[in-house]
């Protein structure tokens, strides 16, 4: 098997890292891992003490990122879609800051048989994660002409959306488009010979870009993980952009962010005592099966102390951030 080549270039790294400020010992979560290289900052920056939560669906992404970054102890890979990070990540946790890196990446794009370019002819996919849902040449074969006009006038600001809507549906009855060759052909079919020659890029990136969007459903996880997020941003969705209000830091909204920030440290609080309790009742199970009383007893003293360690580390992390938000 080839091995994958996942570059990847930061987008505004020094940008990310600045608002980030990532210390020793933070908890991190990189929501569109990719190739790993902001990742990468992040976990040097975090040390051994940190964790840094690495989330993608695109597996060839996560397999390469893990293989880069597999020397450093704080990387945890997950499979999974962003919007889902409130059961991706071990209950308890509290992060420190999260990233998005939106969009598609330069692999995905330079690797044909994904199916996002539209320089070679391969069978037309788009997903990000292969392992669930359709593909773009399924999606195609299914929604009606409003719809594929709808979506690349909203993702894809194609103002020659409707002819080459009608081209995709007269076409596929005729036989299925299944490549992105095929797709590229209704493209060239429905936009003018003389338009095409002027356009500075490729003339079907605007309908790759709108079918990709919509194939993986790349709106409603952004607005889901907004709200997810717990920041008090409220998102207005109308289906082709996503709108943020964002209120003034006032007195009373700092009082507000410092509240929600208690209310998740005793969350962690509460899963730090949890997992105590199960510890202590392992020893104490243990003892009964023929353990030692003595050992059993130090094994229950040392969660003890383990708890309280890390019960210190969760309330002068609140502090730390109660200071911060209420510093004008």
């Amino acid at each position: 098997m080839t091995e994958i080549q996942f570059i990847h270039e930061p987008v505004l790294l020094h940008e990310v890292l600045a608002w980030l400020d990532p210390a020793a010992g933070g908890v991190f979560a990189d929501g569109t891992l990719g190739g790993g290289g902001h990742s990468e900052r992040i976990l040097q920056r975090i040390g051994d003490s940190g964790v840094l939560y690495g989330i993608d669906r695109d597996e060839d992404a996560l397999r390469a990122a893990t293989a880069r970054l597999d020397g450093y102890p704080g990387f945890r890979p997950i499979h999974g879609n962003f919007h889902d990070i409130d059961t991706l990540l071990p209950a308890g946790v509290l992060l420190d800051g999260g990233l998005l890196d939106l969009g598609v990446s330069s692999y995905q794009l330079d690797t044909p048989q994904r199916g996002f370019s539209y320089h070679e002819d391969a069978p037309l996919d788009m997903r990000m994660d292969r392992t669930q849902g359709e593909t773009a040449a399924q999606w195609l074969s299914r929604v009606d002409e409003r719809t594929i006009t709808q979506t690349l006038y909203d993702y894809g600001d194609e103002k020659w959306a409707a002819r080459i809507a009608k081209i995709i549906v007269e076409r596929r009855e005729q036989q299925p488009i299944l490549t992105t060759g095929d797709l590229v052909a209704c493209v060239d079919a429905a936009i003018p010979k003389a338009v095409r020659r002027k356009d500075d890029g490729h003339p079907a990136r605007r309908t790759f870009q709108a079918v990709r969007i919509a194939v993986n459903d790349e709106i409603a996880p952004l607005e889901k993980a907004i709200l997810v997020a717990n920041i008090g941003l409220t998102p207005s969705n109308n289906g082709e952009h996503i709108r943020l209000n964002i209120p003034p830091l006032t007195e009373e909204r700092r009082k507000e962010l410092v509240k929600q920030i208690k209310g998740d440290t005793e969350t962690a609080r509460v899963s730090l005592r949890g997992i105590r309790r199960d510890m202590v009742e392992a020893f104490k199970k243990a003892q009964k099966e023929g353990m030692p009383e003595d050992v059993a007893k130090d094994g229950e003293t040392s969660a003890q102390k383990l708890t309280d360690k890390y019960m210190k580390k969760v309330d002068d992390l609140f502090a730390a951030k109660e200071a911060e938000i209420m510093t004008v």
